[in-house]
C-alpha cells in the first residue's frame, strides 16, 4: 500500500483501510513499514523447464514515458536493462527461496517468477511478484540475447542457457506519438525488432490500435554501453514518421532512479559483475 506524503494522514488511509478490509487481512499476517525513501528497485527472474532452473537475469526498467525522473505517464517499459546472472548469485539466493523451486515442480514445460525487490541501507523489501509470465519487454530482449527466438526456447527445453553468449541486453520501447491512424513502417532488418500494434496491409505493414505501444528495438552486448549502442542503432533503423523513445542520455544518465545508477548500487553486492 502506498499512501500520502503526510504521515498523519497516511496514518488514517492505513486504519480505514485495515479497518473497511478486515475480513480479507485477517487471513494472512500483514507487514507495515515506514515509507522506503528512495530505495533501488530491481527485478531478479529465474525460468524453469519441466521443474529444473535453466537461467536467471536482473531487470532494471523505466516505468515512464518522458526521460528523467518520473516524467510523464506510466508505461509498461520504456526501457529496460537485462543482466545474466548466476543461479548461485546471493540475489536470487534471497528472491527464489525454496517454495518457488516447489511450485516450479508443478509445471509442465515454461515457468517463469519474477519478483520486484527494493534495496535500501537497513535491507531488502518484497514489492510485486509475478509467476509464470514474462515481464514487459524482458522477453523481447532475452530472446534478442539469445539470437532469436528459435534458438532462445530451443535452448531452454535443452537445459541450456541461452543468454550465455552475452551478458548484457537492452529495450527500448518504440512509442505511437499519432495513433488511429495507419501510417507505414519500415525496416531494414526484423530480427531486433518486436512489434506491438501494427499489421500487414496490401503488402505493407502499418500502425493500429489505440494506445501508443508501437514496437520494441533491443540489443546485446558484453558490456552495458555496447549493448544500449546496439540497442539504440537498431532503433533509429526503424522508420516511422510519429515515433518516439525515451533517448540514449537518459539510459546512461545518473539520477537516483535511473537504470545506471540501480546498476551501479547493486552490482558487486547482490550478483557479480
Amino acid at each position: 500500500m502506498v499512501g500520502p506524503d503526510d504521515v498523519e494522514q497516511s496514518k488514517l488511509v492505513i486504519l480505514a483501510t485495515l479497518d473497511k478490509n478486515e475480513k480479507e487481512y485477517s487471513r494472512g499476517e500483514i507487514v507495515i513499514k515506514e515509507k522506503l525513501i528512495r530505495p533501488v528497485e530491481i527485478t531478479p527472474q529465474i525460468v524453469f523447464w519441466n521443474g529444473e532452473p535453466v537461467y536467471t537475469t536482473i531487470d532494471i526498467e523505466t516505468k515512464n514515458v518522458g526521460d528523467g525522473e518520473n516524467n510523464g505517464p506510466q508505461v509498461g517499459c520504456g526501457t529496460n536493462l537485462i543482466i545474466r546472472t548466476d543461479i548461485e548469485d546471493e540475489i536470487n539466493r534471497i528472491a527464489f527461496p525454496k517454495k518457488v523451486y516447489d511450485m516450479a515442480k508443478e509445471h509442465t514445460g515454461i515457468f517463469v517468477f519474477d519478483i520486484s525487490l527494493y534495496v535500501t541501507d537497513d535491507g531488502i523489501y518484497f514489492g510485486e511478484f509475478c509467476s509464470n509470465r514474462f515481464g514487459y519487454d524482458s522477453l523481447f530482449t532475452e530472446m534478442t540475447m539469445a539470437h532469436g527466438p528459435s534458438e532462445y526456447f530451443e535452448k531452454i527445453m535443452a537445459l541450456q542457457s541461452p543468454v550465455e553468449h552475452f551478458r548484457y541486453g537492452v529495450a527500448i520501447r518504440a512509442f505511437n506519438l499519432k495513433v488511429n491512424e495507419e501510417q507505414e513502417i519500415q525496416y531494414d532488418n526484423w530480427k531486433p525488432l518486436w512489434l506491438y500494434d501494427a499489421m500487414l496491409k496490401d503488402g505493407k505493414m502499418v500502425s493500429v490500435g489505440e494506445d501508443w505501444d508501437l514496437a520494441v528495438a533491443t540489443g546485446r552486448g558484453n558490456s552495458i554501453l555496447e549493448a544500449v549502442e546496439n540497442g539504440y542503432n537498431n532503433y533509429n533503423r526503424l522508420i516511422f514518421r510519429e515515433k518516439y523513445c525515451r533517448t540514449k542520455e537518459d539510459f546512461l544518465a545518473d539520477y537516483p532512479t535511473s537504470i545506471m545508477r540501480r546498476y551501479e548500487e547493486t552490482k558487486g553486492v547482490y550478483f557479480k559483475e
